[in-house]
């Protein structure tokens, strides 16, 4: 095999995963419906192939419904992926609820002073519903 064939199979980026809940991370309980349950490691056990798109650390950051997350949680985080940057990964894929998405990617544009990509997934179907878009979408992310 040629030395351009073998690091095709072979990741380039170090790159994080930092999951905080959501319906991405959420499977049904009886009596309360979906609640995120699910960690960063099974998140990506459920995408095939991963491993071959980037060195993927993955850690359970939070535990969250997004409408749980408070600016606390935020500033945590922005701070753990500052961190991370200076560790040398080249990005960090946060999940996170949709419900607040959107403002907690805002905020995390804000305080993150590393200069390395961070994005911000979600998935509107748990993974308990038929054709789950969590998978495809922190595959995507990654």
């Amino acid at each position: 095999m040629s030395t351009r064939a073998s690091r095709r199979h072979q990741p380039s980026r170090k790159v994080a995963l930092l999951a905080m809940g959501g319906t991405i991370a959420s499977s049904v309980q009886a009596g309360t419906g979906a609640v995120p349950q699910l960690s960063a490691e099974q998140l990506v056990a459920a995408i095939p192939g991963i491993e071959s798109v980037a060195d993927l650390q993955c850690r359970t950051f939070r535990m969250l419904p997004s409408t749980d997350v408070s600016l606390s949680d935020l500033i945590e985080l922005a701070a753990e992926i500052d961190r991370l940057a200076g560790e040398g990964y080249d990005g960090v894929v946060v999940t996170h609820g949709t419900d607040t998405l959107e403002e907690s990617a805002f905020a995390l544009d804000l305080l993150v002073q590393a200069d390395i990509p961070v994005v911000v997934t979600g998935a509107m179907r748990h993974p308990d519903l038929p054709s789950p878009d969590g998978p495809g979408n922190l595959l995507s992310a990654v």
